[in-house]
């Protein structure tokens, strides 16, 4: 169950459509489905690699004109869905690593990018609702790590065009590090 699928439409009517041709073609788990800013709609979903495969698949052939984007990723690393919900327990935030982007499949492929770089915690990840369309995710480590996961997820971002702004902060102020969860 560690393969993440997900579909972007420019249509919320063409995604609700799209959402239930996925569900009915393979065995999959849904995160999300939901409509996000600038009326698109996203479709998230996880299962073993194959049903995410199938899934995906059938959804593409829902509405081609509507779809904006798709992503598939195989052996996603397993902090990533904890993140997606803003559930996991990272413990004493050390230093902050805050990347942004433009789009919402980049920004989970980053965020897995930069957990495989180094040995860092994923905070969150927040996909576009509220937010124009624009993604962003924040992590912690020790600095090192945190700097190494930056410049790797960061180069991804920049090569593709997505990135809209990343920072590192070393020693984020108390106040601040507790309104991160």
């Amino acid at each position: 169950m560690n393969c993440l699928g997900m579909l972007e439409y420019k249509s919320v009517s063409a995604g609700i459509k799209s959402c239930d041709t996925v569900l009915k073609a393979a065995n999959v788990k849904l995160l999300y489905s939901m409509p996000v800013c600038a009326g698109k709609y996203i479709i998230i979903v996880r299962g073993d690699t194959g049903a995410v495969y199938a899934a995906i698949d059938a959804g593409k052939q829902v509405s081609v004109f509507n779809l904006v984007d798709s992503i598939i990723i195989p052996n996603l690393h397993k902090d990533i869905f904890p993140a997606l919900t803003a559930s996991g327990n990272v413990g004493k935030i050390e230093a902050l690593g805050s990347v942004e982007s433009y789009s919402i499949a980049a920004t989970i492929i980053a965020a897995d990018i930069a957990l495989k770089t180094a040995d860092i915690r994923m905070i969150e990840i927040r996909i576009a609702k509220g937010l124009g369309g624009k993604s962003y995710f924040n992590f912690t480590g020790e600095v090192g790590a945190v700097r190494e996961s930056e410049k790797t997820c960061i180069k991804y971002l920049e090569d593709n065009g997505w990135l809209v702004y990343s920072c590192v902060i070393p020693n984020p102020h108390p106040s601040l590090a507790e309104k991160l969860y």
